[in-house]
């Protein structure tokens, strides 16, 4: 299995495992069959709950006009993604121990899980913390015209998965060691970049938007507890807004499950050097694990959400599903805004 290898000791794959030892070969083919029978269960459960989300998002008007639910869609787009492709992927390579795609494309894939994903989902959280924050403390905020108000909230919307391709694709084109030429084989291409483009790209992706996270969920925490002990000055508009709003505990769920799940990745694609071979793959393939379990992790807690999860049950029920055969079918295809028209008429 090639490992995307910056400063660490080792770097597996089929071309150079029998270089390690007999017994670090029987370990790694014993780890190796662990972890895909836990990715194969998790890329199964990111396609199914991504779609659950996607679905009740899409399928409910009053959701799918809100900011915070079409950043939440965004984000769950982007794990769908990693299901359906980046784990698939990884697990045809951890079973084959080599590629089966082009060096190029494999390169891609590596770069979107490692720091595609990680950047579309920090930014996505921070943005959907910044809007809670505008409502939790009421700050004044620009009058958006109803015609252009959900084009706006669409681009807005956007914005992580812009950034992303703004910052990362460079940083990995400018930043390719130029010895990768040496590397990559047939069985092995690991993304070797240079010490400042990997550190701006772990800085840029991770621990930035992480820092902003931490910011604004603290100011929710304070705002909060604030609310709680009798001050309502710090919720005007949540106590007042007729759509209800997150409630603190599934922003802060979010935010510290993105902390737990996505840092160790980090810390082992960081300059940590191992020179114990069993610790490393050790590290490599749970780092992994854990990211992917954030694709899983993140769905659960927005189907949670009272709202959504309303709308969930209610697309659930048979009855959603159904027309009823009592009413005529003429009465049955009337929109809601004819049932009004004519109730207007009859007064």
């Amino acid at each position: 299995m090639a490992m995307y290898n910056n400063s660490s000791n080792f770097n597996v794959s089929s071309g150079n495992i029998s270089r390690i030892g007999v017994n670090n070969v029987a370990f790694y083919r014993m780890i190796s069959k662990v972890s895909v029978t836990f990715e194969v269960f998790l890329a199964i459960g990111i396609i199914v709950s991504n779609i659950l989300v996607l679905g009740t998002i899409f399928t409910t008007p009053t959701l799918r006009k809100e900011l915070r639910y079409l950043l939440v869609a965004s984000l769950a787009f982007g794990d769908l993604l990693l299901g359906l492709a980046g784990v698939p992927l990884y697990i045809d390579f951890t079973i084959q121990e080599k590629i089966t795609v082009a060096c190029e494309v494999h390169v891609v894939l590596q770069v979107l899980v490692i720091h595609g994903h990680v950047m579309i989902t920090n930014l996505g959280i921070l943005i959907i913390n910044i809007d809670y924050v505008i409502k939790q403390y009421d700050y004044t905020i620009p009058h958006l015209n109803p015609a252009i108000k959900l084009p706006v909230y669409i681009a807005i919307s956007l914005v992580p998965w812009v950034a992303m391709f703004v910052v990362v694709p460079p940083l990995i084109t400018t930043g390719m060691h130029e010895n990768v030429v040496y590397i990559w084989s047939d069985t092995m291409c690991p993304v070797l970049l240079y010490k400042w483009a990997r550190m701006t790209l772990h800085s840029l992706c991770y621990f930035v938007p992480l820092l902003g996270m931490i910011i604004t969920t603290c100011i929710i925490i304070y705002g909060f507890v604030a609310q709680s002990r009798g001050n309502v000055a710090f919720r005007p508009t949540l106590l007042n807004d007729e759509k209800p709003m997150f409630h603190p505990k599934f922003i802060i769920a979010v935010n510290v499950l993105c902390l737990l799940l996505l840092l160790p990745e980090h810390i082992v694609h960081g300059n940590v050097s191992f020179e114990d071979f069993k610790t490393f793959v050790t590290a490599y393939l749970v780092s992994f694990l854990f990211a992917m379990s954030k694709c899983v992790a993140l769905p659960v807690v927005w189907l949670l959400v009272p709202e959504v999860n309303e709308a969930f049950r209610d697309r659930c029920s048979l009855s959603y599903w159904r027309t009823s055969s009592d009413a005529p079918q003429h009465v049955v295809n009337k929109t809601y805004k004819e049932f009004v028209r004519e109730g207007e008429t009859t007064d």
